[in-house]
């Protein structure tokens, strides 16, 4: 679950409570705007890797050796206070962290490591705030586009080939979201304008619940046109 970090500002509430509530919103955007586009059967939430969410995104390619290429996305949601992203935070996400002791668990696998174990993974973060210039190679505007970057901050040698799997998508303020929702919710789910906070707010709670293990983490295409539907909404899916 997205924790803000120490360094974010704590006098407009609680921080973390704030951040879970942003990841809430993140996770629902993310699973109606890959599903909307026809690239995700499903969204995993809270995933085994302990991102905040996991998609095996299928899209078309124009080569026709490749056809169809899938990737496995893995995204991490953080909410920031005003500061920009700095290389040095940026680093702190994805490099591995030493155990605290003996007796201590072991780390949690870090995106350099499993970027570096497997070819098909990509890692987004996605963000509320803004990106240092130095990060500025990262930005990507796509989930699933590959990032301009060819080196990784703070790290000892280049690697084009593992960098340009990593992106940011920043400047996804609560207000952003909540306007693209609404848009997609009207304008392709087609959902009557008077149902579509009762729609969204139902999307909500059925991520709420899987991030309080209520719920299987698997939020399926499938359960997500249900409550479309359920509010009046539709979906043509394209062939």
């Amino acid at each position: 679950m997205n924790i803000p970090d120490d360094s974010e500002d704590s006098a407009a509430g609680l921080p973390s409570y704030s951040g879970y509530e942003f990841q809430i919103l993140a996770t629902v955007w993310v699973s109606l705007e890959l599903i909307s586009k026809g690239q995700a059967e499903a969204i995993v939430v809270e995933p085994p890797s302990e991102e905040d969410i996991e998609v095996d995104l299928e899209f078309d390619t124009f080569d026709a050796d490749w056809g169809v290429k899938a990737i496995n996305l893995q995204i991490q949601v953080k909410l920031r206070n005003s500061t920009p992203w700095k290389k040095n935070d940026f680093n702190a996400l994805l490099s591995a962290r030493k155990k605290r002791g003996d007796s201590g668990p072991d780390p949690r696998i870090r995106p350099l490591k499993y970027l570096s174990d497997e070819s098909s993974k990509q890692y987004l973060l996605l963000t509320n705030t803004i990106l240092d210039i130095g990060l500025a190679d990262f930005r990507v505007t796509q989930m699933g586009d590959l990032s301009k970057a060819n080196r990784i901050p703070c790290a000892r040698s280049d690697d084009p080939d593992l960098a340009c799997r990593i992106g940011i998508l920043p400047e996804q303020n609560e207000e952003v979201l909540s306007l693209k929702l609404r848009q997609i919710l009207g304008s392709i789910f087609h959902v009557p304008g008077e149902k579509v906070e009762q729609c969204l707010r139902e999307l909500v709670d059925a991520v709420r619940a899987r991030l309080l293990g209520r719920r299987a983490n698997r939020f399926s295409k499938s359960e997500i046109l249900n409550i479309v539907r359920r509010f009046g909404g539709s979906y043509l899916e394209s062939n």
